[in-house]
């Protein structure tokens, strides 16, 4: 099972990261179009 945990909280991780990402570059596009 904490394997599983583990590998679960990885995945979370690993998701919030990309939407951070990409809500960076969403904002750096908004900037762009605007400016």
């Amino acid at each position: 099972m904490f394997g599983f945990w583990e590998w679960t909280k990885n995945k979370v991780e690993i998701r919030d990261r990309a939407i951070k990402e990409l809500r960076t570059n969403l904002d750096d596009l908004d900037e762009k179009i605007k400016g």
